[in-house]
């Protein structure tokens, strides 16, 4: 009588580990597929973000310095992690713009460096 038991929960084992290893398989696939997605997504909303500054920038008088888009994107992805991780607060939004500003300024020092090293 033991020697039917043996088969039947190796089988049924057999099907458990194969069923959590396919849940596993799908929620990291979700995972990883979401995340390439947001990735887009900030990608996509950077790139928005620099053609309206590119735009105001033709129509406004004296405004002619445009960031690069790498800013846009830096700080587009700093905006959807302090959203992602629910800690979006006027305290935590503030030191996202106070960093944006260093990474800024940072980029005007090297392009100033730059251009007084061209003849």
């Amino acid at each position: 009588m033991d020697e039917v038991w043996v088969p039947l929960l190796s089988a049924l084992l057999g099907g458990v580990i194969a069923s959590i290893a396919s849940i596993a398989s799908i929620i990291l696939q979700s995972r990883f597929q979401a995340k390439r997605e947001r990735g887009r997504l900030v990608m996509e909303a950077a790139i928005e973000e620099h053609k309206i500054f590119a735009d105001l920038a033709k129509v406004i008088p004296g405004r002619k310095k445009i960031y690069p888009l790498s800013i846009f994107l830096i700080s587009n992805a700093g905006l959807l992690k302090l959203v992602e991780d629910d800690v979006l607060t006027p305290e935590n939004l503030r030191n996202h713009h106070l960093k944006m500003e260093e990474i800024m300024k940072v980029i005007e020092e090297d392009s100033e460096e730059h251009h007084q090293k061209m003849p």
